[in-house]
């Protein structure tokens, strides 16, 4: 099955950064290691055979989501015809595994984080409304935030996540002239140039960080001067959360903010209202929610 090379062609014309990745069914795929299967990818692309390249890519997938991505792809491709997302969501999650994972995606276009980045953003957006720029999804999943906003030609996403299964099936429900969806590890692959983007965000993923202090230089790096990072981490109290770590004090992500970024401001919210433990304060991602301005 032959990919659309003039596709690909503009893709890198607008991010020469992607230039040497192939594209699996949209998805750029960035990521590499002596493990990762990055060089048979490029060669089943180069012979024309899509489906070869998206099962390989598919290969650090369960095997039960590996059928599923295979069966959306041959629905689109012959049939032209997809289920709608609540319904493959509902089916991820009722046969496993990560049942956890599929329906925090099933309940994350509600969730308090998201709705107070969308909120952050509507303001951000509402006082520069004609600046070009790019902005970073990091751990963006299924790219919910981008889709809460109509698409502008002087702006553009670039939405990048661990997970190939979660950009696939954001670029076969969500795709858009605007959006690239990313397979990458920003923590050990420094894809992009400084002073690149207007903004970056970060939302329900900072205790995934392994490097945190790394991280967040990285991301003041790549920021233009003036630029924003949006950090949103907001999650329900549930039995166990008290053993999560993330590894720094909100004292030291404060210090390290400090050195790159001019002004900081907390978003701390309690979620569900007056639940929280004290022994919970200093570990819970609540404590781990700001917007930073460069």
């Amino acid at each position: 099955m032959p990919i659309n090379a003039s596709n690909k062609n503009m893709a890198s014309a607008k991010y020469p950064f992607f230039s040497s990745y192939p594209r699996v069914c949209g998805v750029v795929y960035a990521l590499k290691s002596d493990t990762i299967p990055d060089k048979r990818i490029s060669l089943a692309l180069a012979s024309g055979n899509e489906w070869e390249a998206l099962r390989i890519a598919l290969e650090t997938t369960a095997r039960r989501h590996r059928y599923i991505a295979l069966c959306l792809y041959f629905l689109t491709k012959r049939l032209h015809w997809l289920p709608p997302l609540a319904v493959t969501l509902w089916f991820c999650r009722i046969i496993g595994p990560a049942s956890s994972w599929f329906e925090y995606l099933q309940r994350s276009s509600t969730r308090p984080s998201l709705l107070t980045a969308t909120s952050i953003y509507t303001q951000l957006f509402s006082k520069n409304k004609k600046e070009t720029g790019y902005i970073l999804d990091l751990g963006c999943g299924l790219g919910q935030l981008p889709q809460r906003f109509p698409r502008q030609p002087h702006r553009r996403w670039i939405c990048v996540d661990k997970n190939f299964f979660s950009l696939f099936l954001a670029q076969l429900y969500h795709r858009r002239s605007d959006i690239i969806y990313a397979c990458a590890d920003v923590e050990i692959q420094h894809l992009f140039p400084k002073s690149f983007f207007s903004s970056a965000v970060c939302i329900d993923c900072f205790d995934f960080i392994y490097q945190k202090d790394s991280f967040l230089r990285y991301i003041a790096q790549i920021l233009k001067k003036g630029g924003t990072f949006v950090m949103m981490n907001i999650h329900e109290e549930q039995p166990g959360t008290e053993l999560w770590g993330y590894g720094i004090n909100r004292t030291e992500v404060k210090k390290l903010l400090l050195a790159d970024f001019q002004k900081i401001t907390w978003h701390d919210l309690n979620f569900p209202l007056h639940s929280q433990k004290r022994s919970l304060r200093e570990v819970d991602s609540m404590r781990y929610s700001f917007v930073a301005y460069k």
